[in-house]
């Protein structure tokens, strides 16, 4: 028997209730089975039992055995010293000071074993998620359900690094939205090189030379390292003696220019690109932020970031490497990544922190429109069935698949959940 499985019994009494008492022979009935607590102490928080017609609210320990009471050292810990139910599957009959005033339950003989051995299926389990034999069957309602409440726990899990991000800068949005901006414009190659640039150049820095997309340009590309050579072109040695006067000002220090990636990238994802295409972003608008989190369609958005690089970079790739023209606009694919990734998790919690359904709702609606991805795992649930046609949805189910499927966490999913009550 598992711990893991012991809990979800007891929170959603899948057992047999007929005749129970506690080892000491007092008649049982659950009110409530408390809150599931995830953190240190107790199991189950402010249940609520009747024993013997008297009602007790207090605590609730799960155990494989009463003795792991003592292997577990709660016996040192005062957190467990309110408890008033001791839940465990086999009844050892370990002698335990603590436990004196608080009653034990044995679940033994009173668990359905076919539930059991179908959760150890699952955790045993090679396939590609541990229902992919069994999730064809599952009602429709639920698993929409399931997935609806994937998409919402996705954009809240991205909430909490942004409620970090904004706690550390005294609730300064437009400073965070510019971090996690730039950190999601080097998409999976250069994120983190971007996210390094963003915290070496404050926003307000930017701001106080929005005006210029030369001066914006300049403390950029210098910020980013690119300014250490020796240049032919003019545009480079004019971004250079910008980025000194700039770099002395705001008494700045540049990250180091190894930290961007250039292998096995298309030219017009270089670094050099994207950094032109971020400045241009600024440029173009007077309030980034408000733009974009109360923009209120998916066109609207895409017309913001409908943008390109300044003029030098039409026939380069690279300082001082002339190239063929080529008109460098931020591709569709990454508009809506961008949008998915940095615009609507703002939006999101925008809305939540300043009690504006309109806009909690609005930045669902918007994943909603936005085309599905399609990558290994969406086409992995395809094949199971699960159909994916919108942002929305990918979105949900990679999360499930990440953070539930990957992990064999049968019990904390709602498919999982559903499957092992069949």
């Amino acid at each position: 028997m598992r711990e893991d499985f012991l809990h979800h019994v007891w929170k959603f009494q899948l057992f047999n209730f007929y005749d129970l008492k506690t080892t000491e022979g007092h008649e049982v009935r659950t009110i409530s089975p408390g809150i599931h607590n995830l953190d240190a102490g107790p199991d189950f928080l402010n249940a609520r039992i009747e024993i013997d017609g008297i009602q007790w609210i207090g605590n609730v320990e799960i155990h494989v055995n009463k003795s792991d009471w003592l292997k577990h050292g709660h016996q040192n810990d005062d957190a467990y010293n309110n408890l008033i139910l001791h839940l465990v599957y086999n009844d050892d009959y370990a002698e335990i000071e603590q436990l004196k005033n608080s009653h034990t339950i044995s679940l033994k003989d009173r668990i359905n074993e076919d539930i059991y051995q179908r959760y150890l299926k699952f955790l045993n389990s090679n396939l590609w998620i541990p229902c992919a034999n069994f999730i064809d069957g599952i009602d429709r309602l639920n698993l929409e359900m399931w997935i609806d409440r994937m998409m919402v726990e996705k954009l809240e899990l991205k909430s909490e690094s942004i409620l970090k991000s904004l706690e550390k800068n005294t609730f300064n949005w437009e400073q965070s939205f510019y971090k996690f901006l730039a950190s999601n414009f080097g998409f999976k190659v250069n994120g983190l090189a971007f996210e390094m640039l963003a915290d070496s150049l404050p926003f307000i820095n930017i701001l106080k030379h929005k005006s210029n997309i030369l001066q914006i340009e300049a403390m950029l590309y210098g910020q980013a390292g690119m300014l250490n050579d020796d240049f032919e072109d003019e545009y480079p040695n004019l971004l250079k003696r910008e980025y000194k006067f700039l770099q002395n000002k705001f008494q700045l220090k540049p990250i180091n220019e190894t930290a961007w990636n250039w292998a096995r990238l298309r030219p017009q994802n270089f670094p050099t690109i994207r950094i032109s295409q971020f400045a241009t972003l600024i440029y173009n608008n007077n309030s980034l932020f408000s733009e974009l989190i109360f923009a209120k369609s998916l066109d609207e958005i895409r017309k913001v970031l409908n943008i390109s690089t300044s003029k030098y970079w039409e026939n380069h790739y690279q300082f001082d490497k002339e190239s063929k023209f080529r008109s460098k606009k931020l591709g569709k694919q990454s508009i809506d990544l961008l949008t998915i990734n940095t615009i609507l998790p703002f939006k999101f919690l925008y809305g939540k922190i300043h009690n504006n359904k309109e806009l909690t709702n609005n930045a669902l609606q918007i994943l909603e429109a936005l085309p599905s991805e399609k990558n290994h795992i969406i086409k992995g649930f395809e094949s199971l069935g699960v159909v994916s046609n919108s942002a929305f949805r990918s979105q949900a189910l990679i999360h499930l698949k990440k953070f539930y499927c990957d992990k064999k966490r049968c019990l904390q999913c709602g498919i999982g959940n559903r499957l092992l009550k069949e």
